[in-house]
């Protein structure tokens, strides 16, 4: 591990900002890569994806140290980085060297496109997932299965001698990456276009070998049943594709690239000249069958995820839904609240007012000396006593004489019982009133 140049760290600031939506996380998982690995380097390149959209993208260019058969080798990779990275995980491809070819296995196809779990189901661990561990997961799978083998220069001319010695029949080219397949449908090779990072074809990958080297050569020149031992022990390079989890459009069309590609034919047909035709025939129609049960179960891959996509849909539909009832209730208990706060603040400040003018009234009787009720209603002599009591009295007939009248009104008194009565009542009041005459005269009190 070394430390990653101060230029470097400031050149991905300054890319990363303008291109991505998360240039911060992206420069963390970048800086912490590049310390693990010294040999990758970064660069900005042009991408283009399967549906033919080209972006410029950020990619980690160089090479992963990995263990080989006893040998430590350089695997030369590239790690393209999308504008959704954390939400999508990176692109990761073989870069095959001179002299090199790739080797397809659980982990790698012949397109150079890197398979891993770490990598297919990114998105269900988005937060945990990074550059650094899924650089750690590929260089572990290469430990097992080399993604790459070096040409032999020896095997490679002796090719080219025995097909030279025997003309006839002229043996078929093996077809590469740049070159057109007739299975493939109008409209360009998505699969090149997913692979390739600047270039419109990529360049034309070497003859491919036995699927493995460790097989004796000496055993191609062997006559008779050499050519269909031969062709028993090499595994078709269909058997080393797996299918993991569903990355969208892109990973679909690779493994539809893959079925329809014509199979690549053996080197040992290619190099003696033996020509069988019931092998051959026999060879075709196994092929075509396990093409047509490839296509089936891509089918039956593609109906499912499309029914999983369109429920998932539905669901996010409805969640949608209910988020705007909560948010128009929300909206409604909001400007409940605030009328309520209003209409408290209203009531506070005329309570406040109320209470103020309270204390100021309590205030003003605590300075007012304390009343004496004795003072009040008792007199301070007979005199006045006695007058009190005559004008009471005489306040007292006035209204009984007012009731009689209102009686006799509502006849519910005769007009004898009424005079009567009246008449009674009106001496007294005149007696009582003549004696509260002669009290004021003699008090001298102003009536």
């Amino acid at each position: 591990m070394a430390r990653v140049p101060d230029q470097v760290l400031a050149w991905l600031r300054k890319v990363l900002q303008p291109e991505y939506n998360e240039p911060q996380r992206i420069y963390e998982d970048v800086a912490e890569a590049l310390h693990h690995f010294p040999s990758l380097r970064p660069r900005t390149d042009i991408y283009t994806f399967a549906d033919g959209e080209t972006r410029l993208l950020l990619v980690l260019n160089g090479a992963i140290p990995t263990q080989g058969r006893g040998s430590l080798l350089s695997t030369p990779i590239q790690l393209w980085l999308p504008h959704a990275y954390p939400q999508a995980g990176p692109i990761a491809l073989i870069n095959p060297g001179p002299g090199m070819v790739v080797n397809p296995s659980n982990y790698v196809d012949i397109n150079r496109i890197c398979y891993h779990p770490y990598l297919a189901y990114w998105s269900a661990n988005k937060q945990k997932h990074n550059l650094r561990d899924a650089l750690l997961h590929l260089q572990q799978a290469f430990d097992k299965e080399p993604p790459l083998h070096q040409l032999n220069s020896t095997y490679a001319a002796s090719q080219t001698k025995s097909s030279i010695q025997q003309a006839p029949p002229r043996p078929r080219k093996q077809s590469t990456l740049a070159e057109p397949d007739p299975n493939i449908e109008e409209g360009g090779d998505p699969l090149g276009q997913l692979t390739r990072p600047k270039h419109s074809v990529l360049p034309p990958a070497p003859p491919k070998p036995p699927a493995r080297l460790d097989t004796p050569i000496v055993a191609l020149n062997r006559p008779g049943s050499s050519v269909q031992s031969n062709v028993a022990t090499i595994r078709h390079p269909l058997e080393h594709q797996r299918l993991y989890g569903s990355e969208g459009m892109i990973r679909t069309t690779i493994d539809r690239k893959v079925v329809n590609r014509k199979p690549v034919p053996f080197l040992s047909d290619t190099s003696t000249g033996m020509q069988k035709p019931n092998t051959a025939g026999s060879q075709a129609s196994s092929s075509n069958s396990v093409r047509m049960q490839l296509d089936c179960l891509l089918l039956d891959l593609e109906r499912k995820h499309a029914q999983g996509y369109r429920t998932q849909t539905t669901r996010i539909a409805k969640a949608v839904e209910g988020l705007k009832e909560y948010e128009s209730n929300l909206i409604q208990s909001q400007a409940t609240y605030e009328r309520t706060i209003a209409s408290c603040a209203k009531n506070e400040s005329v309570l406040s007012d109320r209470l103020g003018k309270a204390k100021g009234v309590i205030n003003e009787m605590m300075l007012n000396p304390q009343l004496d009720i004795d003072e009040c209603l008792i007199a301070q002599n007979r005199v006045y006593n006695q007058l009190y009591e005559l004008t009471s009295e005489e306040a007292a007939i006035d209204d009984t004489i007012y009731a009689l009248g209102r009686a006799l009104e509502n006849e519910r008194l005769d007009l004898d019982m009424f005079l009567k009565h009246s008449r009674t009542l009106a001496r007294e009041q005149f007696m009582r009133r003549a004696l509260i005459l002669k009290i004021t005269d003699l008090l001298e009190i102003d009536v």
